[in-house]
């Protein structure tokens, strides 16, 4: 029996000289960005998501301020020129509001997790000492408070409904939880050894995963990781991964919860180095449930046994094996090479440069290669499928990225990262931040009549 999948509609009314930058989970297993840059003339579009459960919405021009929509609701947002807030809205005075009301409270208090740019002076006392203690849990406790009192006086008047209000409180608590995991979300924290009180407090926070109405939100899912790492911690006879894996297959009664758990083990970059594809892979088979989450760790696993002799080996999304310096010779044009990732930011904002580039100059006089820098291989080739200017002719995975010979060899630690080869395969120049500059462009211009 098919099972029947709720739709959010949400329709995005942008103005000319507008900007829309946001993520939202897609699928259970994959987050999806839209970047659009300065919109030439007025324009819309309907973003159409099925879930069956509320789900986060980040605005990533804003700081990563997040919204919370409900599934069987159609929403609406126009976008003006210089706007960076999104208020959403919709037929329903209630989700409207609640909806809306995380950008309200950021707003209010600042933010409720804790980020490198927090310039609170008492929290930047705290972080100093890199230790969990109860005057940093008390500093939580004080902004979890804030918000619940801001929910409080908003249902009182009638600005949302109790149901709203229930899952709000929900939200801000697994929030909460979140920054209660500082010591796994922060490098250099004691991970062992904690007090009594502060494991006492954790181990009670397990059961509020039994309730799964926030299982899609962005607190839920990041919370639910770092306790599996807090779990592992407490069995000192195995190792960290082993640990992981022991504590996911029988940590809830739900299903769901634990599927995610196993999955997430996958997905941890930690792990990868560890080459858990290859330790855990059959284990995954056999307690994880959920197909969905299945394929997508297999399918990574199978790009993880891709052998190749060649010390810098590229591979297309058909995971077919080519040698960089084979396509280079190829080649009768000059060639710019971007390096790149779809968790890197700044990369995909140079993305936009590129596509510029490409109308700009003459297409027979410049060819355009990308590789990702990527360890999630099917991340990477659901993304290129959102840029037209990349194909199967010119897009590609650097097998190791930052740890392979190939990255080593032309010193890249850090992306966006171009390289430029002349029209007989000669390296141009190299190290290149940034292709937006005026200096750049007219670069090119005198590389292109040499």
């Amino acid at each position: 029996m098919l099972k029947f999948v709720n739709s959010t509609k949400i329709k995005f009314i942008l103005k000319k000289g507008s900007q829309l930058f946001i993520n939202y989970r897609e699928t259970n297993v994959s987050g999806k960005d839209i970047h659009i840059y300065s919109v030439k003339n007025d324009t819309s579009f309907v973003l159409e998501i099925k879930a069956e459960k509320p789900f986060t919405l980040v605005n990533l021009n804003k700081q990563n301020t997040q919204y919370l929509l409900l599934n069987e609701t159609d929403y609406k947002v126009e976008v003006k020129k210089g706007q960076v807030d999104l208020f959403f809205t919709c037929a329903d005075n209630y989700k409207q509001n609640e909806c809306n009301v995380l950008n309200l409270m950021e707003k209010t208090f600042g933010k409720q997790n804790l980020s490198e740019e927090d310039k609170n002076i008492e929290f930047n006392k705290l972080i100093k000492g890199k230790k969990y203690s109860m005057g940093l849990d008390s500093f939580f406790i004080l902004r979890k408070n804030e918000r619940i009192k801001l929910l409080e006086r908003l249902k009182l008047e009638n600005k949302i409904s109790l149901a709203g209000f229930e899952i709000l409180i929900k939200y801000v608590n697994f929030n909460f939880i979140g920054n209660r995991f500082l010591p796994f979300s922060y490098y250099g924290f004691e991970k062992t050894n904690f007090p009594q009180w502060y494991v006492d407090t954790i181990l009670n926070h397990s059961k509020d995963f039994n309730d799964t109405t926030l299982i899609n939100t962005i607190p839920y899912r990041r919370s639910l990781r770092y306790l599996n790492l807090f779990l592992s911690t407490q069995n000192k006879n195995k190792t960290g991964i082993e640990n992981e894996f022991e504590v996911a297959k029988t940590f809830s009664d739900i299903e769901a919860v634990n599927d995610l758990m196993l999955y997430q083990i996958f997905t941890d970059n930690t792990n990868k180095k560890e080459n858990v594809f290859t330790k855990y892979i059959d284990s995954l088979k056999l307690y994880c449930n959920n197909e969905e989450y299945k394929l997508r760790v297999i399918q990574n696993y199978d790009f993880t046994q891709i052998l190749s002799n060649e010390k810098n080996t590229l591979i297309n999304f058909n995971k077919a094996i080519f040698n960089f310096d084979s396509i280079l010779l190829k080649n009768k044009k000059v060639v710019i090479v971007d390096f790149w990732a779809t968790w890197c930011a700044p990369c995909i904002k140079e993305l936009s440069t590129i596509k510029n580039l490409i109308n700009e100059f003459d297409p027979q006089k410049i060819d355009y290669f990308f590789v990702s820098m990527d360890e999630d291989y099917v991340k990477w080739k659901n993304a290129i499928k959102s840029y037209p200017f990349m194909n199967i002719q010119n897009s590609f995975i650097l097998k190791n990225n930052f740890e392979s010979d190939f990255a080593k060899l032309k010193a890249i630690k850090t992306i966006p990262y171009y390289i430029i080869y002349e029209v007989n395969g000669a390296l141009a120049k190299s190290g290149i931040e940034n292709v937006q500059t005026p200096e750049f462009k007219n670069y090119l211009k005198k590389l292109l009549i040499k």
